[in-house]
């Protein structure tokens, strides 16, 4: 069931890697065919393998180069260190921690007995299968690092809180719990976060888990505060690092102790971006451009480094990309970067096209690897991409509006009904009344009162008329 070891990696994800600093013959590059999250690379690049491999280890870099320095933060070194990576799937990430801790360290935790065996065989990782319920969660001894990367992302309410309690449980003294989590800022339009401050919806990536059980799910910073305050009795301390993971989720770093300074933890963040411009000019050159930004110095320049082939050019961003700016905040107007190579006859489809962004303070991150015919069409996704997420932008934005006119209407609606209802009442209490009344007037003491009022009335004006005299 295995797609592809290191012997036959594609030259993509080994330029990629190279890019990256990592040598490619010290990470087990084997991807099993069962890999949902591989699958779901493939779908968001509409069946390219090599697009969806080059996407699928970016992402397991980036987490475990994150996790790594959290890791080096909190203990230092990491030889001797007992460490828990929770649901692991088939290692996107764990596969980048195996190359850079020893393998005895490392133990992996997911529900998929499978994925636990395909990295007990293939990173040399201690493994324990997992189970749906936090409550039946058979892991034994301490940890000194529980990683938890993209799993209460996907939890209800009441699951956040049970997992929360559970793992922080097997938190060794002095150790860490890291989790992460969709933030309510990054929640999608026309959804509306509940007053408890956790908004969950039965979607996710995955095709086999139960989607009430694990689907998306966002939180307010105030809600998981409060099930960390309930799940650690008060004992822990955390830090939020907003966006970090993947630009996407915010990562939580726990502590099992009261009142702990954490603001020390500051990752250097990742730029981010995309090659999504690919043209042929007049004059027969290679224009390549895309956008790239630094989350954490709105408005400073990023520095792109692109390889196309043999031959290399580098860009600084500062052209105009105002969907960019939609898309990401109007802090990054100016975030767009372009490079011509030339004339484009010297290039093959096979080149390699990598583009890689720096940032003044230190991060830095490959945008793009691929054959130079990939990367048109790669190119040409990108700009489908980002019009399909205006668009997307814009369709939530209505469904929001339509979705509040409707909950008027069903108001007004509920109005009228009752309006209309009270009415019928109304006029069936008229023709109750209506109908005791004529029934009043045709009874023998209706008849027998209105002449006593007549007798009653002569007797008035006759003695009204003797007073008045002659």
């Amino acid at each position: 069931m295995l797609a592809h070891g290191n012997e036959r990696a594609d030259p993509a994800v080994a330029a990629f890697l190279a890019a990256s600093g990592i040598d490619p013959a010290s990470v087990d590059l084997a991807v099993d065919a069962r890999d949902e999250m591989l699958a779901w690379a493939l779908r968001a690049h509409h069946g390219c393998r090599q697009l969806a491999l080059v996407n699928y280890f970016r992402s397991g870099l980036s987490a475990a180069r994150l996790l790594l320095e959290v890791l080096h933060w909190r203990f230092g070194a990491l030889d001797d260190l007992r460490i828990l990576d929770f649901a692991s799937g088939y290692g996107r990430v764990t596969r980048f921690l195996a190359a850079r801790l020893p393998p005895a360290s490392l133990w992996v935790g997911e529900i998929d007995p499978d994925a636990v065996e395909f990295q007990r065989v293939r990173f040399g990782v201690g493994g324990q299968v997992s189970a749906p319920r936090a409550a039946d969660l058979a892991i034994d001894g301490r940890f000194d690092a529980v990683l938890a990367s993209s799993l209460f992302s996907h939890l209800p309410e009441a699951a956040f809180e049970e997992w929360l309690q559970r793992l922080l449980g097997l938190v060794a003294p002095g150790g860490l719990l890291a989790f992460s989590v969709h933030d309510e800022a990054v929640m999608l339009a026309g959804r509306e976060m509940p007053a408890g401050g956790l908004y969950f919806e039965e979607v996710s990536e995955s095709g086999s888990l139960d989607l009430r059980q694990y689907g998306s799910s966002w939180v307010r910073e105030s809600f998981v505060a409060a099930a960390l305050g309930r799940a650690s009795a008060g004992r822990a301390s955390y830090r939020r690092l907003p966006l970090a993971l993947w630009h996407s989720q915010d990562l939580y770093v726990v502590t099992p102790e009261p009142g702990a300074d954490l603001s020390g933890l500051a990752p250097i963040p990742e730029p981010e971006g995309y090659l999504d411009r690919y043209a042929l000019e007049a004059d027969g050159s290679l224009r390549v451009g895309g956008w790239a930004l630094d989350r954490s110095a709105p408005g400073s320049p990023v520095r792109v480094e692109l390889a196309v082939g043999k031959t290399t050019a580098v860009a600084e961003t500062g052209g105009e990309r105002a969907d960019v700016a939609i898309l990401h905040g109007a802090d990054f107007p100016r975030s767009g970067w372009s490079v011509v190579l030339g004339p484009a006859d010297r290039f093959c489809a096979d080149d390699l096209v990598v583009a890689r962004a720096a940032t003044a303070g230190g991060g830095a991150a490959v945008l793009h690897a691929s054959a130079l015919e990939v990367a048109n069409l790669y190119a040409a996704l990108a700009r489908d991409r980002t019009t399909i997420s205006r668009l997307e932008s814009d369709l939530d934005r209505a469904t929001s509006e339509l979705r509040k006119v409707r909950v008027a209407i069903g108001h007004k609606s509920a109005r009228v009904e009752e309006l209309d209802r009270r009415v019928y009442e109304l006029g069936w209490e008229n023709r109750v009344l209506r109908t005791c009344f004529a029934a009043m007037k045709a009874s023998i003491f209706w008849k027998l009162r209105n002449a006593w009022f007549t007798v009653k009335g002569l007797f008035f004006w006759r003695a009204r008329w003797e007073a008045a005299g002659p």
